[in-house]
């Protein structure tokens, strides 16, 4: 029983040493917020991330659950092998005469052998994480750092014709 107690425990340790709270990745942009909300979402769309929600009144874009791949073999609070599930919150707020753009992660475990990711939640049996893996806060700053280029190089573009 010790060693069982022990090993829960250094799991456990072990786990939190390596993860830490979330960090948003954020930036402004001086574009009005409909088109800076579809240059994101087209953003998203193209690092591979399927869109659940989009709440233009809240400035809000939301992202479905993606299985990472990571395991959890051995956990003491569900009683099977856990994978970690992710998903994104883009949003865009009102700052001086720009926009400040954040992207943010959810992060939970969930059963492996009875997960199935439905638009806006994954079914089964899943535990939010308060903390985020080192890898993958850096997929999240990577994606931040896609989206806000994607913004520039949208502005750099030259405007097309005008009428008149």
């Amino acid at each position: 029983m010790k060693i069982a107690h022990a090993s829960a425990i250094a799991l456990l340790l072990g786990t939190a040493a390596c993860g830490h709270t979330p960090r948003a990745f954020t930036f402004d942009t001086p574009r009005a917020n409909p088109e800076v909300l579809n240059l994101l979402a087209k953003g998203l769309q193209e690092d591979g991330h399927k869109i659940s929600h989009v709440d233009r009144q809240r400035g809000e874009i939301i992202t479905y659950w993606e299985n990472t791949g990571y395991r959890y073999r051995e956990t003491d609070d569900l009683e099977h092998e856990t994978t970690i599930f992710v998903r994104y919150h883009v949003s865009v707020a009102p700052k001086d005469n720009e926009h400040r753009v954040s992207l943010t992660a959810d992060v939970q475990r969930c059963a492996a052998d009875s997960a199935m990711i439905a638009p806006r939640e994954v079914i089964g049996t899943c535990l939010k994480m308060d903390v985020i893996l080192p890898t993958h806060q850096k997929v999240l700053d990577k994606l931040g750092q896609h989206l806000s280029g994607s913004l520039a190089s949208s502005q750099a573009a030259p405007a097309g014709p005008s009428g008149g």
